[in-house]
């Protein structure tokens, strides 16, 4: 069934929130003014530093604070620790400029350092009735928690015994030997009957197996020792999704954090086992079709060209935090030298040849899926615009006629018809987008080695 969306499962969106990037200045109170009278400046309450995992032969730290993730490197973590106490821009210049000298680094000077420092909101100015909070990007246009931190650890701590490797190893081995079968008892049967009631049936189970996608990802969390957030449902784009706030999985080691990204696919597939015992014990065509169904969404989660679990896990197993963003600078940096525009070497440059060949790869792949994608649509396209108006045609007459249950059944189906012709366009449009924008308007992240 292609009209069932995935849920977004990392929110806040962790690629957003971890980011070599700084922030595109804001006009809001803490921008700097030189003129004025000696501020002080103090690093944000709640702020916290932690080591990052990943492949970056330089150390990276993770800064969170008031749910913003930041990718950081030695230097900021200097500064953030000298703006401890309260501090003024001047005070600031002196230790900056020692600073630089002690490691020779020419990079930025500490007006831009202590004003990037500012957008991002890692410090504040000390008396400023009028600060404003950052705030947090996200996906989803509607967000509401169902179950909060507080009333979900009882359900993740006996969820999470299932993530020890003997429990994980006979999961899988549970879930592969199942569908197996489920898929071999299949082979002679027509079409599963997806018409009146089975639609509502079909959609409580696959949001059920959504709804246990989530919890996987929140009980990894809490099995590695990492806190998780609240479990809620939004609006993405007209579809509505679950979501599961694991964003404190950035603390963990790039191998844990795969774990959790797998997580979710587990627990969802497990569910689909147990929905597969029951089509085989009756014979039940639905269970059959809700299988298949969540067979789907499994599969649509791998895909590592959206910013799904299946990206996340290319990315936290290589030891990345933005594969996404490598690979939109090296199209940069090779576009730019084709056009003879002088640019800055990206930092993928610097890194081992394997991890080079992967982003590499990846870039081909993600061209290639977009000209798939725009294929699928000019072929599909005609059709589907004619099943969506013969269906609302269809629908006219029969709210004119006065069909009650035929109606319900048919307003279903036609939205779940429109849905996907307008999901598969936003799919073709974003993965575009990013790749233009990103090749065409945007510079690419400049890395140098530091002096020895």
């Amino acid at each position: 069934m292609t009209n069932i969306p995935r849920p977004v499962a990392k929110f806040p969106s962790r690629a957003m929130q971890v980011s070599n990037q700084t922030p595109c200045r804001d006009s809001h109170p803490n921008s700097l003014d030189l003129e004025e009278a000696p501020k002080y400046y103090q690093t944000a309450k709640g702020l916290v530093i932690k080591n990052l995992d990943t492949i970056d032969p330089h150390p990276s730290f993770l800064v969170a604070f008031d749910d913003h993730q930041f990718r950081v490197n030695q230097r900021c973590i200097d500064a953030l620790k000298f703006f401890h106490k309260p501090r003024t821009s001047e005070e600031f210049s002196q230790f900056w400029t020692a600073s630089s000298a002690k490691t020779r680094s020419q990079k930025n000077s500490h007006y831009e350092t202590l004003q990037k420092l500012l957008d991002s909101g890692m410090i504040q100015s000390l008396g400023n009735a009028s600060s404003t909070k950052r705030r947090t990007r996200t996906h989803l246009r509607l967000r509401l928690d169902i179950l909060s931190p507080h009333k979900l650890e009882p359900i993740t701590a006996v969820l999470s015994q299932l993530f020890s490797w003997p429990t994980w190893l006979i999961c899988g081995i549970f879930v592969v030997a199942v569908h197996v079968i489920m898929l071999a008892s299949m082979s002679g049967l027509v079409h599963p009957d997806t018409n009146k009631s089975n639609w509502w049936m079909l959609i409580i189970i696959i949001y059920t197996s959504l709804f246990i996608h989530e919890l996987g990802h929140l009980s990894a969390c809490r099995f590695f020792g990492a806190k998780h957030g609240a479990l809620g449902c939004g609006l993405f784009f007209v579809y509505p999704v679950l979501y599961a706030d694991v964003t404190d999985c950035w603390s963990l080691n790039r191998y844990q954090r795969a774990v959790v990204d797998l997580g979710g696919i587990m627990f969802q597939l497990l569910f689909g086992s147990l929905v597969a015992i029951v089509g085989l014990a009756f014979d039940s065509i639905l269970a059959y079709g809700a299988v298949l169904s969540i067979l789907f969404c499994a599969l649509i989660n791998l895909n590592p060209f959206f910013r799904l679990d299946g990206y996340w896990f290319l990315n936290d197993i290589a030891g990345l935090t933005s594969l996404e963003q490598m690979r939109n600078d090296l199209f940069v940096y090779y576009w730019r030298r084709l056009l003879r525009i002088k640019t800055s070497v990206p930092e993928i440059l610097f890194l081992p040849v394997w991890l080079r060949s992967i982003v590499v790869f990846y870039g081909l792949a993600c061209i290639g899926f977009i000209l798939h994608l725009f294929d699928i649509l000019i072929r599909i396209l005609p059709a589907r615009v004619n099943l969506v108006f013969g269906k609302i045609e269809t629908l006219y007459r029969l709210a004119l006629e006065g069909y009650g249950t035929d109606l319900l059944n048919l307003i279903a189906v036609t939205l779940l018809a429109l849905f996907s012709l307008l999901l598969i366009l936003r799919m073709v449009y974003r993965l575009s987008r990013r790749i233009v924008r990103g090749v065409l308007f945007s510079p690419p992240a400049a890395f140098k080695q530091p002096h020895k």
